[in-house]
């Protein structure tokens, strides 16, 4: 139960300090491509320092089953007014999607990335570089195993719209996903 509060506590500490920084809250839905297509809720906070999406699938079946997906991207810095050099984490609690993994089995996996990020008017896209760490992952020299891309579009809004639609795409071997979503401003 101590456990329990102090998670709790802290939790609550990070979110506070997420949400003090932040530009943006985002809220919308991600489509999972796994062999069967799953629906997501999703959250996030994005700032011109960091984003962070959460994406959260319940599955009610014989046993409530949660597939969570943490994408974190910290910006290092900025090369010039399109290019920034960031860093990031994207942790996954979900059902595998290779034959290399026992497919009654859920996965965590966290997959360190550095990268780059460009930005060019409505679009802006992070193509990384990482590696799973703490997975039993066998090295290849396939580039596709250690590439993360997100794209995101914007939908141009009309000129009394406060708020932003936004398209992403995530590809990374061990994630396809498609998300729409609604970026609010936390403060005008």
């Amino acid at each position: 139960m101590i456990r329990m509060k102090k998670s709790f506590l802290i939790l609550s500490i990070i979110f506070i300090f997420i949400f003090g920084l932040s530009n943006s809250f985002n809220y919308g839905l991600t489509i999972m491509t796994d062999e069967q297509v799953n629906w997501a809720l999703r959250t996030g906070f994005d700032s011109e320092q960091f984003k962070l999406y959460f994406d959260l699938s319940p599955n009610f079946g014989e046993e409530l089953n949660m597939i969570t997906i943490t994408d974190l991207d910290l910006k290092l810095a900025d090369l010039n007014d399109m290019i920034s050099l960031s860093a990031g984490v994207l942790w996954l609690n979900d059902r595998p999607t290779q034959d290399y993994i026992d497919a009654g089995e859920n996965r965590s996996v966290i997959f360190a990335n550095v990268g780059f990020n460009f930005h060019v008017q409505n679009v802006s896209a992070k193509l990384g570089v990482g590696y799973p760490v703490g997975q039993d992952f066998e090295p290849t020299t396939n580039i596709i195993d250690y590439l993360n891309l997100r794209m995101t579009y914007t939908v141009p809004k009309p000129a009394n719209f406060i708020d932003d639609l936004k398209l992403q795409f995530r590809f990374t071997k061990l994630r396809r996903d498609i998300s729409i979503f609604i970026s609010t401003p936390i403060y005008e």
